[in-house]
């Protein structure tokens, strides 16, 4: 159900549309909702970086800290865009870090095939 759901079109802008609507109804998200959303950016073709990253200023934005599954998600999102953005999965990392967010196996696997992708010489002769 979920894969239907995201392949069809215009959903990313759906799932917005839902998270304003809680807002104007008084309904407060928490890291759930954020996650759920930022799922959605993940699953989305094309994935949608900019909306990701947008998510995690509104969080910030609502003093809700953003967990494992908020970072992971958000670091998959940006190694698997088109194009790729390593440099802004590489300072998520660090910003997980500074918040005490200690990544995880998923973190650097993702990490670790977005850099093989991008350069799999390196990575081979760092093995």
């Amino acid at each position: 159900f979920v894969c239907q759901f995201l392949d069809k079109p215009r959903r990313v802008a759906h799932a917005m549309g839902m998270l304003e609507g809680m807002n104007q109804n008084g309904i407060s998200p928490n890291v759930t909702t954020f996650n759920n959303l930022i799922n959605v950016c993940k699953y989305a073709n094309p994935r949608r970086v900019d909306h990701a990253m947008g998510l995690l200023q509104q969080m910030q934005a609502k003093n809700l800290s953003p967990d494992l599954t908020t970072f992971n998600n958000l670091i998959d999102v940006c190694v698997n865009g088109r194009p790729a953005r390593l440099s802004d999965a590489m300072r998520l990392l660090e910003r997980m870090e500074e918040l005490g967010v200690a990544p995880d196996v998923v973190t650097f696997n993702t990490l670790i095939g977005a850099d093989f992708r991008a350069s799999p010489v390196r990575v081979a002769q760092a093995m």
